[in-house]
């Protein structure tokens, strides 16, 4: 079963406040290369897994050509930090980032290990089945029951990634399109990124999803600060799956 860490509606009240005066959440995400150096970079919150704060998965798109794709699939281990000048709280979390990609959909639930994520459509078979007006729904529910640790398919996974692209502006799927980040410039890639910027490289607009991703933050601790006031400081750790740990320490 999935339970919503202690510090999500914190969380989310500080995303909502944010929200109010920009259109976007960026934070901070930090990985290890293969020679042991730590990488940063800043990036764009795309809100919670399947759009469901119980997951306690956050998310983020990338391109599978950049560093963090390579550094992730040797070392999964991340922290994050979102900073909210507006209600002066921080965020730092950390735990293991997958990387959803078209390819992977089939095996990706396995790569999740014991992190306690369940189906969407599981989730709404059990949620109706509550109903016990009659034998029939009695039995759903049994049935609902039976699969609610049940864990999302690879059609679940792919809609996940339908869902996030669709919610990119045209100007950054283009993005998906260009050539290498990072590569050397040439003046065939400077005339490919003249035509994409032009809208005139002859493309699909989704012809950028072969190298579109979304990264999953599978967060293991939060430490959350609140300079507000007295100022208060919580750190939270998951444990037994599903469970968490919450202790204030000193700010």
């Amino acid at each position: 079963m999935q339970y919503m860490g202690p510090w999500i509606p914190s969380f989310t009240n500080a995303i909502s406040s944010h929200l109010d005066s920009s259109p976007f959440v960026t934070f901070s995400f930090a990985t290890v290369d293969k020679s042991g150096f730590p990488k940063v970079r800043t990036c764009i919150y795309r809100g919670f897994l399947f759009n469901d704060k119980k997951t306690n998965i956050l998310t983020f798109t990338t391109d599978i050509r950049m560093d963090k794709y390579e550094h992730l699939s040797s070392n999964p281990k991340f922290e994050a930090v979102f900073w909210f000048p507006a209600t002066n709280e921080q965020f730092r979390l950390s735990g293991d980032a997958k990387v959803l990609t078209y390819n992977n959909t089939e095996s990706f639930s396995q790569s999740l290990s014991n992190y306690p994520i369940v189906s969407p459509n599981a989730i709404k078979r059990y949620s109706s089945s509550l109903d016990l007006s009659n034998i029939h729904n009695t039995l759903q529910h049994q049935q609902s029951v039976s699969d609610i640790h049940a864990k999302p398919t690879s059609d679940e996974w792919e809609g996940e990634l339908n869902s996030k692209w669709e919610q990119l502006s045209g100007n950054l799927k283009s993005s998906f399109r260009k050539p290498e980040p990072g590569s050397s410039m040439s003046s065939d890639k400077q005339k490919l990124l003249d035509s994409i910027s032009r809208g005139v490289d002859g493309s699909n607009a989704d012809d950028g999803k072969k190298n579109f991703s979304l990264v999953l933050m599978l967060v293991d601790k939060c430490d959350y600060i609140n300079l507000n006031g007295r100022q208060s400081r919580y750190q939270y750790e998951r444990f037994d799956d599903d469970q968490w740990t919450e202790d204030e320490i000193c700010p």
